[in-house]
Formats: structure tokens, sequence, C-alpha cells
């Protein structure tokens, strides 16, 4: 099972939607692809963070294994308006790693 936490600028609620396996992860994904945004997905915890705007590449942690198990992950997806919006954010989850700022 796929748990998405997706949180879309249009709404102040994060959604909670459950896939079944990766293709109906992906069916939903490409269903909303058409949205012009900047998109954030991390996997949570300490995760890799994948800041773009094209949703298709958030395909990329499960082909290349940043989630190792996609047909049993946490993900969370968030909407922005723009980079700096969503890399502020991601900087934010990272203010605990040493390598977040220059010494």
């Amino acid at each position: 099972m796929i748990t998405l936490h997706l949180a879309l600028n249009s709404s102040k609620d994060i959604e909670e939607k459950e896939f079944k396996c990766f293709n109906d992860y992906a069916d939903f994904i490409l269903s909303i692809s058409h949205i012009e945004s900047v998109w954030l997905l991390t996997g949570g915890n300490d995760k890799e963070i994948l800041v773009t705007e094209n949703l298709e590449f958030t395909f990329i942690p499960a082909d290349f294994g940043m989630i190792p198990d996609i047909n049993n992950a946490v993900i969370y997806l968030q909407e922005y308006n723009t980079y700096e919006d969503a890399y502020r954010v991601a900087l934010s989850m990272r203010e605990v790693n040493p390598k977040c700022y220059n010494k």
C-alpha cells in the first residue's frame, strides 16, 4: 500500500490518499500533472527531498531506490507557487543536518 500525503495550494488541508500499487499511484500523479506548480516530494524523516516542476520526475525515487519498497511507502507531496517557497521548506527540513549551511 502506498500512502500519499498531498498538500495542494488550493486547500489548507492535507489529503491522505491510499493506493494499492505503484501503477495506481502513478495514474493519480499523471491525473494532476497538468497543474503548473513547483512540487516538493519526500519520503519523510531523513529521506531525500526532490523539488521539481515536472510531476513525472516524482517517479524517480521509485526508479532509483530512494524509496526502497515503493509498494509499502509513505510519500509526502507538497505544491508551491515558486521554487523559492519550495526550497525554503526543503532547507527548513534539513536544518538539523550539519551540511545544511556553510560554516
